[in-house]
């Protein structure tokens, strides 16, 4: 074939040269025994009439084929020279080209994202989307949904899968510094702050993640596994809290209003023993993520560390439906002003029913106590998580309470050791505070007395 390629370009040179007069006998031997290789290599049976470029399936169409090949390659080895790279052979250059038609195939007939996310949300969103084949938290689905099904379906979906690892971090990265806020509120329209960054590019790598792990194996590499680095924040803040004054504002309002009484185990759980609002105390509608008094054991099992109650925090019911934001059980530290505050409401400890919630009293609660809407810089009076963040807080390094163990209240919260001690420890140093705190009693008359 080589012997062809070299005589294809002397004729070809010859005929744009207008000397064709000039292929003399022996060239005409040459041509007679070129045909002879290509019967005896069955090429003129190889060539496609459908794939071919002249259309002519004959020696005629060979040589104009190899004419085109000897100089494409020419003029890529011109520009190879000029750049400083190495010429190709022509074993190399068709080489090379014969990877390139496998590579197209493969980009034509491989998947795109958008047929990818469209699958993972499916699967994450579903019965088995989470760690050990379980049910994610709806917090966690609407990530999935948002974040891979909206955002990065817009950012990577009309790309093949065979695209290179380059262009598709850059499509994410360009489209999480694009990202801006689309959620009412005085925050609409501005640019997603370095957390929701991070988010973001978290949620992509997971998706990679998945690419990869998947059975069909739809990536041999996660691309966006760096994303998460790129986008770590540089500064991290601490989770806000409330000052003692306020909690203790908060309880006067309870106790001052028999409407509001029913309340007060509610508030007692989250602020004295640092309960997840929705999941481990009271769901505003699900019934069964509504702490049942029952789990107390007869509040039998006093607490030697704190001097109140402990109890169990289950991740799911009796009948496997997801309860709590972890999945791992805990066992839950009531501080004995905690313990006090359910008795004075109740009149005695509650051992069967469950967390009574009214959202309407929660509103007008947190209204009479200054706890509701924004004060005048914008900032909201009762931030994400407050109470829990509060009691992890106050209850950090206390020298009140009887810790023999490492980690004990940190285990209690279902806090890690590192995220307790990055947010809580050494956060209030006036122990005088963290007395207070805890200090925060009902009236010494009983509603019924009252």
């Amino acid at each position: 074939m080589d012997d062809a390629h070299a005589f294809a370009a002397k004729l070809n040179a010859a005929i744009q040269a207008g000397k064709i007069e000039e292929i003399d006998t022996k060239s005409i031997l040459v041509l007679k025994r070129i045909a002879e290789d290509f019967k005896v290599r069955n090429v003129l049976d190889e060539v496609n009439p459908d794939t071919q470029i002249m259309g002519v399936c004959d020696y005629e169409a060979i040589f104009r084929i190899g004419s085109f090949m000897v100089q494409t390659i020419n003029k890529n080895n011109t520009q190879r020279e000029k750049n400083g790279l190495k010429k190709y052979t022509s074993r190399q250059a068709i080489g090379e080209f014969d990877r390139f038609l496998e590579q197209q195939s493969e980009k034509e007939t491989a998947p795109d994202f958008k047929e990818l996310i469209e699958k993972c949300v499916v699967f994450k969103t579903g019965k088995h989307g989470g760690a050990g084949n379980t049910e994610l938290e709806q917090t966690s689905k609407r990530e999935w949904r948002v974040d891979v099904g909206e955002y990065l379906a817009e950012w990577i979906g009309h790309f093949s899968t065979t695209e290179s690892r380059k262009v598709l971090q850059a499509a994410v990265r360009n489209g999480i510094n694009r990202g801006f806020d689309a959620r009412k509120g005085e925050n609409l329209g501005k640019p997603w702050g370095q957390m929701t960054k991070y988010k973001k590019a978290k949620k992509a790598s997971e998706f990679g993640k998945w690419c990869v792990e998947h059975e069909e194996e739809y990536l041999s590499a996660n691309p966006f596994k760096i994303l998460p680095r790129q986008f770590k924040p540089t500064t991290q803040t601490r989770a806000d809290i409330l000052k003692v004054a306020q909690v203790e504002k908060l309880f006067e309002v309870l106790a001052s209003n028999k409407r509001y009484h029913r309340m007060i185990p509610y508030y007692a759980l989250l602020f004295f023993s640092g309960g997840r609002p929705a999941s481990e105390v009271a769901h505003p509608s699900q019934s069964h993520r509504r702490l049942q008094w029952e789990i107390f054991d007869g509040w039998e099992r006093d607490s030697v560390v704190s001097g109140g109650k402990r109890f169990e925090v289950l991740a799911r019911d009796h009948l496997g439906r997801r309860r709590s934001k972890s999945n791992i059980d805990r066992t839950a530290d009531l501080t004995p002003n905690g313990v006090e505050w359910i008795k004075w409401a109740f009149g005695e400890l509650p051992n069967d029913g469950e967390v009574y919630y009214d959202r309407d009293l929660v509103k007008a609660i947190r209204t009479e106590a200054d706890l509701w809407g924004k004060d005048s810089k914008g900032k909201a009076k009762w931030p994400p998580d407050v109470a829990r963040h509060s009691m992890s807080t106050y209850v950090a390094e206390n020298n009140d309470f009887n810790v023999k163990v490492v980690g004990y209240w940190h285990d209690c919260l279902g806090h890690s050791p590192a995220q307790y001690k990055r947010h809580y420890q050494g956060r209030v140093e006036n122990q005088a505070d963290r007395t207070a705190y805890f200090a925060i009693r009902p009236p010494k008359k009983t509603p019924a007395a009252a």
